[in-house]
């Protein structure tokens, strides 16, 4: 799954489809981007130990995926 249909936002500049990205880095398993943080936690919940939930963007039709780093202090 590369996206959810809650994902709707697009940055302006880049075109990236932005929202809640959930995955795992080790190993690495990109589960996907969604629309709202409750669903993205609700769907990290279900899948498993080892997945985060990071604001993200991801470029359509590639690999390209970042995410925000929590700030210090956040609980993270």
């Amino acid at each position: 799954m590369r996206n959810n249909p809650g994902a709707k936002r697009r940055h302006t500049r880049t075109g990236t489809l932005m929202g809640w990205g959930v995955f795992r880095i080790d190993p690495w398993h990109f589960v996907g981007i969604f629309g709202s943080r409750r669903q993205a936690d609700a769907r990290a919940q279900e899948i498993g130990i080892g997945y985060v939930v990071r604001l993200a963007e991801l470029q359509e039709g590639t690999d390209k995926f970042e995410w925000s780093v929590p700030e210090k202090g956040s609980g993270e």
